[in-house]
């Protein structure tokens, strides 16, 4: 499936459209949103986060390997703008984390957030930051949105490149968990996209 980053100014416009929601779950949406975009997870990578998962003294959070798609542990560090705001969302709900759950369900429930319930909300975001096709409606009647939540990772991943041009292919496999070099080679390079770079310096490089 073709992949369509998210451009700085409509990533902006998307958080926007997230802070301006009245919802208390805006603000755990809001993360979750920035998981993928400013950490390089998959979603169901941000969606199984576990606050224990966070490691404090390195500002890192570790993907266990059993949430990660090949089957591999990896560690991806949190630069320190968001990290900050993990703190604070974390001492501001810190009764919805009674199972370690970093993403909760529903706001009287402490229990896991699930792909189904986060997409019906980001259908919603979509709808009301405008990031749907006018001219193409699907069968039922429903708009097509032409950002998918996939697009967040790939944002994330061209961030990265034009803070860090010159990186190879050998070392940026690792943080976004993909597999093979061939991956990255044939669907992020090929279309200007490269996956996050292992190194701390590549995340602080773009985006402070």
């Amino acid at each position: 499936m073709t992949t369509y980053p998210f451009t700085e100014q409509e990533y902006v416009l998307l958080l926007q459209t997230i802070l301006q929601t009245p919802s208390l779950m805006c603000e755990r949406d809001l993360i979750l949103v920035r998981f993928c975009a400013e950490l390089g997870l998959r979603i169901q990578e941000a969606l199984q986060a576990r606050i224990t998962d966070i490691n404090h003294m390195n500002q890192t959070l570790t993907i266990p390997a059993a949430h990660s798609k090949n089957g591999r542990q990896r560690v991806v560090y949190i630069h320190t703008e968001l990290y900050k705001v993990i703190q604070a969302y974390l001492l501001r709900y810190q009764w919805f984390f009674q199972k370690d759950y970093f993403f909760w369900s529903r706001e009287k429930e402490a229990v896991h957030l699930s792909y189904s319930q986060f997409h019906h909300r980001w259908k919603a975001y979509m709808s009301r930051a405008g990031f749907f096709e006018v001219n193409f409606v699907r069968k039922n009647g429903m708009p097509f949105y032409k950002k998918r939540i996939h697009d967040l990772r790939a944002y994330f991943c061209c961030k990265v490149r034009e803070a860090n041009p010159t990186m190879p292919l050998s070392k940026l496999k690792f943080v976004t968990g993909h597999a093979s070099e061939y991956t990255l080679e044939h669907f992020y390079v090929d279309k200007g996209v490269v996956p996050l770079e292992v190194c701390k310096a590549g995340v602080i490089a773009a985006f402070g």
